[in-house]
């Protein structure tokens, strides 16, 4: 049986945008035990964990749809964000 990630991922960014972090980070985790390249889980489950204090486990998603996708210019910018809360300790510490 094939499954659509298409319809899994409109279900996680639905999630997302009603704030559901819990049920988006879960959906977008299924699309990448299908497919660990799928740029759009890969970008909006890293800006999830940027939007949690998480850039590190942001890093290394943003940076797959980034180099899935390197003409997507919100995927470049959206690499900046955990590297920003990284490099600026005042950031860190309001974490």
């Amino acid at each position: 049986m094939s499954v659509d990630t298409n319809i899994i991922l409109q279900q996680a960014i639905a999630a997302h945008q009603l704030n559901d972090l819990y049920l988006a980070e879960k959906l977008y985790l299924s699309i990448l035990k299908i497919d660990d390249q799928h740029p759009d889980a890969n970008y909006n489950l890293g800006l999830l964990y940027v939007c949690v204090e998480q850039p590190l486990d942001a890093l290394p998603l943003l940076r797959s749809a980034l180099e899935a996708h390197p003409q997507i210019e919100q995927f470049g910018s959206a690499t900046l964000r955990p590297c920003h809360r990284l490099a600026n300790p005042v950031a860190r510490a309001q974490s």
